[in-house]
């Protein structure tokens, strides 16, 4: 079975990663015709991004929203796992000049999973 690497952090810094088996997709309960749009948006997405500007990260985001236990998480290393990918998990709750440090390091190709958005402390202005 496949595997990919799943990395977690510490402050600014990523840990070591653990191999998981792939998840497949077909296991992600979702309408078939979403599914297949978020693949295909994925596939253009990495094809477009190697074909132009290797030197320039290009960034591609979505927003899983549910309630917990939904499948947010495992859709994200389904597709992740898709298209070989490492996934680098981490919370909003990290403050900002470690976040801007975890992302930087991260490289170039890979799936970066923000949990727990909706738990984020909003910084007054």
């Amino acid at each position: 079975m496949a595997k990919t690497s799943i990395f977690t952090h510490t402050q600014s810094e990523w840990r070591p990663p653990v191999a998981r088996n792939v998840q497949s997709i077909s296991t992600v309960m979702l309408d078939d015709r979403e599914k297949e749009g978020l693949l295909q948006d994925v596939r253009d997405f990495l094809a477009s991004s190697h074909e132009e500007h290797r030197d320039i990260r290009h960034r591609r985001c979505y927003l899983f929203h549910g309630p917990t236990g939904t499948g947010k998480t495992c859709l994200a290393l389904s597709i992740a796992g898709c298209f070989g990918l490492d996934t680098y998990i981490t919370e909003l709750s990290v403050n900002d000049s470690s976040l801007r440090a975890l992302f930087t390091k991260a490289p170039g190709s890979c799936v970066i999973l923000l949990e727990d958005v909706e738990n984020a402390k909003q910084e007054p202005p």
